[in-house]
């Protein structure tokens, strides 16, 4: 006796339904993977730009620390500056005698003193141990850091001068919920160049102006809570460079 498989209408159709269901339910979850994956990234990037915007104000903050020391000390900082180039801004000449000692900037010297304006900006650092290794235990390193360089002579870090520490100034910030705190934040001074010092006459007196270029580096820990990007530092940095312009007038004596 011969059997007839009997074929049902659709049943060719309900076969593929299983399939197709899978197919799906593969394409929700890659779009969903992708999702949070662009969420994630978008987090560290956030995460990142803010980051640098800290290390940016961490080095706009070691600018006032100049700058302050700087008006609270102004002729310190001047003098310093011209003895960079061998020159006394103090010297005036004997009534009736012509200022020549500086007429020509380029030949200024033939002694330099640059060690002086290293030793006046070195303590520009905010670190209580700097993970580069200019500040240990709340003091700079020595040779640590070249602050500046001449023709012939190359000033680095004395070593020993204080550092500015953010718990003496005031500011015990920390969030533990975000693993940050502000002693892993910090600013210190890279380096110093000196433009060349312009004189002019007066009255028959000097009058001196002298540029000073200050590179400062501001740096912060990142948080690696959602993990570093590949190939990420775990500190961001960002580094501000300025001008400031000194001029001071020698007024005759009356």
């Amino acid at each position: 006796m011969k059997t007839k498989l009997k074929i049902f209408p659709g049943h060719d159709k309900k076969a593929m339904v299983m399939p197709v269901a899978m197919f799906f339910l593969f394409l929700l979850a890659a779009f969903g993977y992708m999702l949070i994956n662009i969420n994630v990234q978008s987090k560290k990037q956030q995460r990142s730009t803010i980051m640098e915007t800290k290390a940016y104000f961490m080095a706009l903050a070691g600018f006032q620390q100049i700058k302050l020391k700087y008006l609270l000390l102004p002729e310190v900082f001047f003098t310093a500056s011209t003895l960079y180039y061998g020159f006394s801004p103090c010297y005036v000449p004997q009534k009736g005698k012509k200022f020549d000692l500086f007429d020509d900037p380029t030949k200024a010297g033939p002694f330099r003193y640059p060690e002086f304006l290293g030793s006046f900006v070195e303590d520009t650092n905010s670190f209580l141990n700097d993970p580069d290794g200019s500040a240990k235990e709340g003091k700079t390193v020595a040779n640590q850091c070249t602050l500046l360089k001449t023709k012939d002579k190359e000033v680095k870090q004395v070593g020993g001068c204080l550092t500015w520490n953010f718990k003496i100034g005031g500011f015990p910030l920390e969030d533990k919920d975000v693993n940050d705190t502000i002693e892993e934040w910090g600013y210190k001074i890279i380096e110093m160049k000196c433009g060349s010092l312009q004189k002019e006459i007066k009255n028959g007196l000097p009058v001196i102006e002298q540029s000073i270029t200050i590179i400062i580096e501001g740096l912060v820990k990142v948080n690696a809570l959602m993990g570093l990007n590949p190939g990420e530092d775990k500190y961001k940095r960002n580094v501000v460079k300025e001008t400031l312009v000194l001029r001071r007038e020698v007024l005759e004596e009356k």
